[in-house]
């Protein structure tokens, strides 16, 4: 009975330094993460680049047309202007012209009967480029004790104007 208490204690105590020693090696990576740097890198402001798009409709009475795009991430915004025509829609879209393109389509939808305005995006770069631009720059940071965020911008903002006679027939959907 004595050897088997004397076992019990040999792993307490082998448990504890295990725990112990678990302690300071969680203490000494907190404390070196804690030493990195964050940078937020953004994209160059020469890689963003403007485009308009215009639409005159001319809806039956009633007839909403609804305004839409197929990516996340931007603002977007409906704006009331003097200068924009009754009937029409003027899109300003800032994108970043690195990695997509942008085109816009006007559709009826034959079983609402809505008009639909929609801007998509088309990705120039491969996923697999980005990663391993990414990678390398991951590490060269890590090298530097340096974190940065990996996030690319693709759109920056769209911009609907309307003329403030035409508020109750446009309507963002996102």
């Amino acid at each position: 009975m004595n050897k088997r208490n004397q076992l019990r204690g040999i792993a307490a105590g082998i448990f504890c330094i295990g725990i112990l020693l678990g302690g300071i090696g969680t203490g000494i990576a907190l404390l070196e993460f804690s030493s990195f740097a964050y940078e937020a890198v953004s994209a160059p402001e020469e890689d963003f680049k403007k485009e308009t798009f215009y639409y005159t409709i001319m809806p039956e009475e009633g007839e909403r047309i609804r305004l839409r795009k197929y990516f996340g991430g931007a603002v977007s915004q409906l704006k009331e202007q003097e200068d924009i025509p009754v009937n029409s829609v003027e899109i300003t879209v800032v994108y970043n012209s690195k990695l997509c393109g942008i085109r816009s389509e006007k559709e009826k939808d034959e079983e609402s009967g809505e008009t639909w305005i929609a801007i998509y995006i088309s990705h120039i770069r491969s996923d697999m480029e980005l990663f391993m631009k990414h990678k390398d720059e991951f590490l060269n940071g890590l090298k530097n004790r340096e974190l940065r965020d990996y996030q690319e911008e693709y759109v920056r903002s769209v911009e609907y104007r309307i003329n403030p006679a035409d508020s109750q027939r446009f309507q963002i959907i996102n």
